[in-house]
C-alpha cells in the first residue's frame, strides 16, 4: 500500500501528503505522513495540515451528535446546506455577522454554502454555556488546533500566497482569514494522527456511524448532505475512490483534504495534502490523486 501511494505522490505537483485507514470496530488506525525533499520522499509525522472545510463537520456536525434536540428545523436546513443562503461571497471583519444574520432561512435545494456554516454557528452559539470554540474543542484529539492557536514552530505545508507571502501555518481561506477569529466553515489544522483519533472518538463516544445510518434511512429524498456530511452518490466517479460503498459519508476540504467513512465496512480513510499550492484552480490532478489513493486504501482494508 505505502509504496503504491508513494508512486502516485511522485506524479503530483504538491509536496505534502498524509493518509490513514480507520477501523471503527477495533477503534484503531494506521497512518503515514510524507513530504518531498528534492527528489526523495521522507516521513513527516508531525505535519499540521490546513483542513479547510473539514472544519465544518468538526465544528457543526459534532454538536448535532451530542444534542440533536437543540437543533431547530432551520438549523438542520443550514447544517445540510438547504437553508437558501448564498454559497460564498466577500465579507468584512467589522460587518460579517450582520451580513450573515441578514439572510432569511427557508427550505431550498442543496447549495453547498460557507455562509450556511457561519449562520449555523451564530444560531448555535447562544445555546452553549462555554464559547463556541471551547465547545468544539471538547470533541477533538490533541493536535487539532484553530489556526491562530498553532504551537510556535509547527511545520505546515505552503498552500499558496497572500500579498506576496507564503501561506504556511495560516488559514488559506480568505474569509476565515478576514474574520480573524474562530469560525465554523474553515480554519482548523491537524496532524493525520489527531484527525484519525478525532474521527474514531466520534464513532465510539458519539455513535457517529449509527447516527449517519439512521439519518440515511429517514432521508427518502436522497439529499446530498446528511448531518452535514457529504455522501457518495456515484460509485464510479466518487472522490472517495473505487471500493467505497454507496453508504459512505465524509467531507472534502479545498486545500486537498478529505475523509470518508463506509458504514457497510465500519472503516474509513483520510487524505491530507497541500494540493492547492501553485495550482489552486486546477483540480484535475488533485482529484485524480484523491480517487487513486482512495482506491488503494479501500483495496488494502
Amino acid at each position: 500500500m505505502i509504496n503504491n501511494i508513494r508512486e502516485e505522490f511522485h506524479k503530483v505537483h504538491f509536496d505534502y501528503c498524509a493518509f490513514a485507514q480507520l477501523d471503527f470496530n477495533s477503534n484503531t488506525f494506521i497512518s503515514h505522513s510524507l513530504k518531498k525533499v528534492e527528489k526523495e520522499i521522507a516521513d513527516a509525522p508531525h505535519i499540521f495540515y490546513d483542513l479547510a472545510s473539514i472544519t465544518k463537520p468538526l465544528t457543526l456536525s459534532v454538536h448535532y451528535l451530542k444534542d440533536t434536540k437543540s437543533f431547530t428545523p432551520d438549523d438542520v436546513l443550514l447544517l445540510n446546506h438547504r437553508g437558501g443562503l448564498p454559497s460564498w461571497g466577500r465579507i468584512s471583519h467589522s460587518n460579517w455577522r450582520n451580513v450573515i444574520l441578514g439572510y432569511k432561512i427557508y427550505e431550498a435545494p442543496v447549495l453547498y454554502s460557507d455562509y450556511s456554516a457561519l449562520r449555523l454557528m451564530l444560531e448555535l452559539s447562544p445555546k452553549f454555556k462555554k464559547n463556541f470554540q471551547e465547545e468544539c474543542a471538547s470533541y477533538w484529539a490533541p493536535d487539532v488546533y484553530f489556526w491562530k492557536d498553532l504551537p510556535a514552530k509547527s511545520e505546515s505545508p505552503i498552500t499558496g500566497y497572500r500579498q506576496g507571502e507564503a501561506i504556511s501555518g495560516v488559514v488559506h481561506d480568505d474569509n476565515a482569514f478576514v474574520i480573524d477569529e474562530f469560525c465554523s466553515h474553515a480554519g482548523l489544522f491537524s496532524t493525520i494522527k489527531a484527525l484519525s483519533e478525532t474521527l474514531l472518538s466520534l464513532g465510539k463516544k458519539w455513535n457517529l456511524l449509527k447516527a449517519l445510518g439512521e439519518a440515511e434511512k429517514k432521508d427518502k429524498a436522497k439529499n446530498r448532505y446528511i448531518l452535514g456530511f457529504d455522501r457518495v452518490t456515484d460509485l464510479e466517479k466518487t472522490l472517495a475512490g473505487k471500493g467505497a460503498s454507496i453508504h459512505t459519508f465524509g467531507h472534502l476540504g479545498f486545500t486537498g483534504t478529505s475523509f470518508w467513512i463506509d458504514l457497510e465496512k465500519s472503516k474509513g480513510t483520510i487524505l491530507l495534502t497541500n494540493g492547492v499550492r501553485g495550482h489552486w484552480y486546477a483540480r484535475d490532478q488533485l482529484n485524480g490523486f484523491r480517487r487513486k489513493v482512495g482506491e488503494i486504501l479501500w483495496k488494502s482494508i
